[in-house]
């Protein structure tokens, strides 16, 4: 128990949620970029097509 304590004591002063709910925050916000630029690679290679479907169908499912 005294263990947990320490590590929980430890974790509070690292201010883990903090910097948990900042990397959460960026990761979201860096998602659409990311996609439109996988899309417009592989846009490039002759893909275009299929990859936006995919894409698209992706971003659907996890929308909904």
């Amino acid at each position: 128990m005294r263990i947990v304590k320490g590590a929980l004591r430890r974790l509070l002063d690292d201010e883990f949620l903090d910097r948990a709910a900042g990397l959460s925050f960026y990761a979201l916000l860096s998602a659409a970029p990311a996609i439109l630029a996988m899309v417009s690679l592989l846009g490039v290679v002759g893909e275009a097509e299929s990859t936006t479907t995919a894409v698209l169908s992706l971003v659907h499912g996890v929308s909904a």
